[in-house]
């Protein structure tokens, strides 16, 4: 759990110290949600600096806006640090675009989510579909997991000029992917839309101004040391899952693979 004794929490502050230079590229000029993660896995939400604990809000400079804006690693690692000493550790979800160009998103993404009874190997196989569906349609690919459970697709914004463009065109591959998997795959408002037992949401509402995708290699809203990490699309295949989202394993992998979104911006 992640509500819990700062003892517990001194792995965090180094933990963002060794990815930041990843999530460098995706914050310079973006607006970023904080993920206040929970006891038992839960999570919400801050959008706003007003919001945050006065600890956090103070690592930031004031903004007409109230947007959070982290652009350089050590604001980011000074929030970090901060909020640690609230006794939470927490995750970043990114705006899909920039301060500057705020009405042309950098990316769209679909986010997959199992419903009960769906095991990740059967995930991963949906998601290997959706990869072919948006390749056939002239697009790279982009695949990380969103959370202990999910997956995100995602491909850059080439070609899109505007939020609505972008919006529109995810919500018609969502239902054309889901059209082919007879009753498999269900679209969702929300992604804490039910999902029946057996079947797979796909939640596309991260492709507007103010909503996003958690960054890759953000912790996040499920066990303690799990984070959001970029797969290569082969790892689809060999269904490599949770079993890689464990904190002692990332090193050895960012040394082996590098940054593997370096070509989504």
């Amino acid at each position: 759990m992640f509500h819990t004794s700062l003892n517990s929490l001194k792995w965090v502050l180094p933990y963002y110290q060794m990815v930041i230079p990843y999530l460098r590229a995706y914050l310079e000029d973006r607006p970023v949600s904080i993920i206040q993660l929970l006891d038992g896995g839960g999570c919400y939400y801050v959008h706003r600096q007003a919001d945050l604990p006065k600890t956090v809000s103070d690592c930031l400079p004031t903004r007409p806006d109230d947007l959070i804006i982290c652009s350089d690693s050590k604001t980011l690692l000074n929030i970090v640090e901060a909020q640690v000493s609230t006794g939470r550790a927490m995750g970043l979800m990114l705006w899909p675009s920039r301060l500057e160009t705020r009405e042309s998103p950098d990316w769209l993404s679909w986010q997959l989510l199992p419903g009960e009874g769906v095991p990740f190997s059967l995930l991963c196989r949906a998601s290997q579909k959706l990869v072919v569906l948006l390749e056939e349609k002239g697009h790279p690919v982009f695949v990380k997991t969103s959370d202990s459970f999910g997956l995100d697709i995602v491909i850059p914004a080439q070609g899109f000029s505007s939020y609505e463009e972008v919006s529109q065109w995810a919500r018609n591959v969502a239902a054309q992917f889901a059209q082919q998997s007879s009753d498999r795959i269900k679209p969702l408002q929300t992604p804490e839309g039910h999902v029946a037992f057996g079947q797979i949401g796909i939640y596309t509402g991260g492709n507007q101004w103010g909503r996003g995708i958690i960054a890759p290699y953000s912790l996040t809203l499920g066990k303690q040391g799990a984070y959001s990490l970029p797969l290569k699309l082969e790892e689809l295949a060999s269904e490599v899952g949770a079993s890689n989202t464990m904190i002692p394993r990332l090193k050895d992998r960012l040394d082996q693979t590098g940054n593997l979104w370096k070509n989504l911006l």
